[in-house]
């Protein structure tokens, strides 16, 4: 695989950490994850950066993060709530990097997050499920808007999602 730089953004559990280490590795370029980026920075942790200082001074964080990211990072996976701002799609579609959307079905995800025992997202708990689904659904759109790639993570392991990846840059760059 070329090198190329990429943002994969996607509902939570969606795999975009998965597959940008996947890519890393194989492009032996470095990743960084926007939410790991946040916790080293502020050194606290995501559910407590929410309960500290709430939603929006996290989103206007993120916003601080991925401008600062895509001027130097190849890989790039971001929280799935950054497309929630109107500045962040606009960074993403202008940023010259190709945006690759991880989608999976609702039912994928909930599975994702029930198996998962470090579950630390915090606006991911099995007792707000419906919640959850109405933020998964309210977002398709905003990660289709900023999509050069949609890829359907349910029931693809890994190496087949990464795969798909290699498969578009080389047909866009023949």
């Amino acid at each position: 695989m070329n090198k190329v730089n990429i943002v994969l953004v996607g509902f939570m559990a969606s795999g975009k950490t998965t597959i940008g280490r996947r890519l890393s590795e194989i492009t032996q370029q470095t990743f960084f994850d926007t939410d790991d980026y946040l916790v080293n920075k502020f050194e606290i942790s995501i559910p407590e950066f929410f309960d500290v200082f709430g939603e929006e001074l996290f989103r206007e964080a993120e916003t601080s993060i991925l401008k600062d990211l895509l001027k130097y990072a190849p890989i790039i996976s971001t929280g799935g709530g950054i497309i929630l701002k109107s500045v962040n799609r606009k960074l993403l579609k202008e940023s010259g990097h190709v945006v690759v959307f991880l989608d999976a079905t609702f039912e994928a995800i909930q599975i994702r997050l029930i198996s998962d025992k470090n579950n630390t997202r915090p606006l991911a708990s099995v007792s707000q499920m419906a919640q959850l689904k109405e933020r998964y659904e309210m977002r398709q759109s905003y990660y289709q808007e900023v999509a050069d790639l949609v890829i359907d993570t349910t029931g693809k392991t890994p190496t087949e999602v990464v795969s798909e990846i290699e498969f578009f840059l080389k047909k866009s760059n023949a």
